[in-house]
């Protein structure tokens, strides 16, 4: 081998020995983990006697995957909470749902029955609620109408509560009493367990302000357990020489599988998490 021959396979050589090293050195961007969960929007609409056009209307979209269920909200301004690019996670197991905030790189950890309070409207901040006279009756009404494919079995709640607000001086007593009728399936928790837990800690705390569902969720331990397909809730609430009938209607659309990014059902490690509860505390004069 002549002496250009050798140094041009040489050369060729340590080419190939370099890249091979920085193939081996240089870190590979791998795509995220996807695989196949389920997807569906709950949607609800609110309308109250006497009001013109239309109500209020909330919509949860709604993935879930493993035990868990990642929620966004359209209908209101969650944005404090999550920022534009977050969702709440709601873990099968769990009694705490997380608000993750990619923006501010937190996590916020809130009992089901404040999520209720946040969206649902029922905020009684600064006030002093009691709740008394609390009754609730379960009736079995047989199979109920399939939706989205799956079949439902109908159940009614009959609900009475008052409350008793205090702020300063000032005491309002409202006495409620609603009923709930309720299209339950049991096939959807049979796909994923996440699906219980939406239902559980968000479908039923909507609406109802914390300290009333705290006093009603013992007795209804007969409801069956499942998934609310439908459910449409008519109340009554009386305080002094008002009245004020709300009806809403709660349903499920558009469930399907498809493929998602699993990474987004986590929670990043070095996220700063936090207490709702601290951020509730009222604030100490400063020295």
């Amino acid at each position: 081998m002549t002496g250009s021959r050798f140094a041009v396979v040489l050369g060729v050589g340590l080419l190939l020995a370099s890249a091979h090293a920085a193939a081996q050195t240089v870190p590979v961007a791998r795509p995220a983990p996807r695989t196949q969960a389920w997807l569906f929007s709950y949607a609800t609409s609110v309308s109250a006697t006497g009001r013109t056009g239309p109500g209020p209307s909330l919509t949860f979209d709604v993935a879930v995957w493993n035990g868990v269920a990642r929620v966004t909200v359209r209908g209101t301004d969650f944005t404090a909470l999550t920022g534009v690019r977050g969702a709440v996670l709601v873990r099968a197991g769990d009694s705490l749902l997380l608000a993750v905030n990619p923006d501010k790189r937190e996590v916020l950890r809130l009992p089901p029955g404040q999520l209720g309070n946040l969206i649902g409207g029922a905020v009684f901040g600064g006030m002093q609620l009691d709740v008394s006279e609390v009754s609730s009756t379960l009736r079995r009404g047989g199979a109920g109408p399939r939706i989205e494919g799956h079949a439902s079995q109908h159940v009614t709640l009959e609900q009475r509560y008052t409350m008793t607000i205090g702020m300063n001086t000032v005491r309002r007593v409202i006495r409620s009493r609603q009923r709930v009728e309720l299209d339950v399936s049991t096939s959807l928790s049979r796909l994923d367990r996440g699906f219980d837990a939406f239902a559980r800690q968000v479908v039923r705390n909507v609406g109802t302000p914390a300290a009333v569902r705290a006093w009603l969720l013992p007795l209804e331990r007969g409801l069956p357990r499942g998934f609310p397909l439908r459910s449409v809730t008519t109340a009554v609430a009386i305080s002094g020489s008002d009245t004020v009938e709300t009806k809403s209607e709660s349903t499920i659309s558009g469930l399907r599988r498809e493929a998602v990014d699993t990474t987004m059902f986590r929670v990043p490690p070095d996220f700063r998490v936090t207490e709702l509860s601290r951020l509730l505390q009222p604030r100490r004069p400063t020295d």
